[in-house]
């Protein structure tokens, strides 16, 4: 995915979080800030839904977060400078040491977080870098580009490893599974793809979509692939199969985001009708909606135990949500 918070593999939330209020839902919205002011608090946690990789270590899991932080609390950690056109998409390493970035420059750079060092350009997309995603181990970064190609880049020797053809259009969002076997990849041509990255077949095309597909993500499993879209719609694929096995209807716009809980119960979703939506995924029961965006969320992301939601928007802010317990 692209756009949104920063969420890192250690669990940490690149972003100031203000003091808590709660809706009429029971829902707490931590206060929001302008994400060019992005900045760290190094004892609050989140990171993107927990895979078969060892869990990062964050705070225990019934620990509250504070209630009373003030932005004297909180530093810059790093600004990395060398791309000469827009930041598209963003991703961690899972040993949190580098960060990669995908640009309309047409590059992805590897960043070593702790210098700020640009350890490597990788060159190779003919046209803008909409998505890059790390692979399980961490040895390999794909990357999703408007010239409808997917590539494979093996990230220490900058080495390109395979490029997958076979899109019709812009690829969107790219996003491995659990297991590092397989990429999915969504596209402007309204399909999803699954890639077997050993020896780049393509194993499915998964078709239902009647708009661009925005956005992939595999639930912590590895069973199924979830996928938002244009047509204002998330879909939930089995992927061995290649079944569509519901669609989920309740957005009123293009669906940018989708994260699925840690646990694979729930889907969180972000649109351009400015609201997150959260699916009880068995069910396909709409659980709630989060108002409090004034304008497109780009990005949704579950913290590691599944209590908090972050959400990124247009509206330049990060909101955290929690569950009342």
């Amino acid at each position: 995915m692209s756009g949104g918070p920063i969420l890192n593999q250690d669990g940490r939330l690149v972003g100031i979080i203000g003091r808590a209020t709660r809706d009429g839902n029971g829902i707490e919205s931590f206060g929001a800030i302008p994400i060019h002011e992005y900045q760290r608090y190094a004892n609050v946690g989140f990171a993107p839904p927990v895979r078969n990789t060892p869990r990062p270590r964050t705070r225990p899991r019934n620990t509250p977060l504070p209630r009373n932080i003030s932005p004297a609390n909180f530093a810059l950690a790093k600004t990395l400078n060398g791309h000469s056109n827009l930041v598209n998409s963003v991703g961690w390493s899972p040993d949190g040491r580098f960060v990669a970035s995908g640009s309309w420059d047409k590059t992805i750079k590897i960043w070593e977080v702790g210098s700020g060092r640009l350890v490597r350009t990788l060159n190779g997309h003919s046209n803008d870098v909409n998505s890059v995603g790390w692979s399980p181990d961490g040895r390999f970064v794909a990357s999703g580009s408007d010239d409808k190609t997917i590539k494979i880049w093996e990230v220490g020797s900058g080495r390109l490893v395979r490029t997958l053809k076979g899109h019709s259009d812009w690829v969107w969002s790219v996003g491995w599974s659990p297991d590092g076997r397989f990429v999915a990849s969504g596209s402007r041509d309204k399909t999803i793809k699954i890639w077997e990255v050993g020896s780049g077949r393509l194993v499915r095309t998964l078709k239902g979509h009647s708009d661009w597909v925005r956005s992939v993500g595999w639930s912590p499993d590895g069973r199924f692939v979830a996928s938002g879209s244009g047509d204002n719609t998330i879909k939930i694929w089995e992927v061995g199969s290649g079944r569509l096995v519901r669609t989920l209807n309740g957005h009123s716009n293009t669906v940018l985001s989708v994260g699925w809980s840690p646990d694979g119960r729930f889907l969180a979703s972000g649109s351009s009708d400015k609201t997150i939506k959260i699916w009880e995924v068995g069910s396909g029961r709409l659980v709630r909606t989060l108002n409090g965006h004034s304008n497109t969320v780009l990005s949704v992301g579950w913290s590691p135990d599944g209590r908090f939601l972050a959400s990124g928007s247009s509206d330049k802010t990060i909101k955290i949500w929690g569950l009342r317990e």
